[in-house]
C-alpha cells in the first residue's frame, strides 16, 4: 500500500513540475499543432479548423497551456501516467476546458462499434476529444485513461470499457463527434 501512495505522489509531482517548467519558460505548442493535421486521419477540415481553434484558444491562459502541455507530454511517456488516476485526469480537463455533452462514436466500421448520446460516457468524451484537439498519439489517448486502460490491457478479450476497446481497433479514423465538447474556459463559443 505504502509503495501504491508513493507511486502516486510521485506521479502528482511530475504533473506540478512539467506544469510549472512548461510555465517558466513560456514554450508555446505551435508544431504539435502542425501535427495534428497529419494525424487527423479522415476527418473533414472543417472539424479540424474547429478543435484547432478550441485548443488554441486555450493558450491565452499561460496557466491552461501549462497544464495541458504537462499532461500531453507525460501521456505520450510509455509510463509518464503511472500511479495517475483517471479523475485526476479529468481534473485537469475540467481546469482548462467547459464541457459541452455531445454525441460521439467510437470505433466506427469495426465490430465493436460504440455510439454515444450526449451526455452518456462524459468522461470518455471529454478524454478522447481532448486527445485529438491536441494531436496526441493513439497510444497517448488511451493512456490517459490510467487504470481504465490498464483494465483493458490486462484483460484483451474483455467486455468492460467499451469506448477504449472500440477505438483500440481503429484509433482516430473511427472517432467521430457531433459537435464541440471541450470549449476553453471563459472563451464562449469555439464557432468559427
Amino acid at each position: 500500500m505504502r509503495a501504491m501512495e508513493t507511486s502516486t505522489a510521485v506521479a502528482r509531482a511530475r504533473v506540478a513540475v512539467a506544469s510549472e517548467t512548461r510555465a517558466r519558460r513560456g514554450k508555446t505548442i505551435d508544431s504539435r499543432a502542425r501535427s495534428t493535421r497529419a494525424r487527423a486521419g479522415s476527418d473533414d477540415a472543417s472539424t479540424m479548423r474547429e478543435m484547432r481553434a478550441a485548443y488554441e484558444r486555450t493558450r491565452a491562459n499561460p496557466g491552461a497551456d501549462a497544464v495541458i502541455e504537462a499532461v500531453r507530454e507525460l501521456a505520450e511517456q510509455e509510463f509518464g501516467l503511472s500511479g495517475v488516476a483517471f479523475n485526476e485526469v479529468m481534473g485537469k480537463i475540467d481546469e482548462c476546458f467547459d464541457f459541452v455533452p455531445t454525441a460521439y462514436a467510437s470505433g466506427v466500421g469495426t465490430s465493436r462499434e460504440t455510439r454515444n448520446a450526449a451526455g452518456t460516457n462524459n468522461g470518455s468524451c471529454k478524454t478522447f476529444y481532448f486527445a485529438k484537439m491536441c494531436g496526441l498519439s493513439e497510444k497517448a489517448a488511451v493512456r490517459l485513461f490510467c487504470e481504465h486502460y490498464e483494465d483493458v490491457a490486462n484483460a484483451p478479450d474483455g467486455d468492460s470499457h467499451a469506448n477504449i476497446r472500440a477505438f483500440m481497433e481503429n484509433g482516430y479514423a473511427g472517432l467521430t463527434f457531433e459537435g464541440e465538447a471541450l470549449v476553453a474556459k471563459g472563451s464562449g463559443s469555439n464557432d468559427i
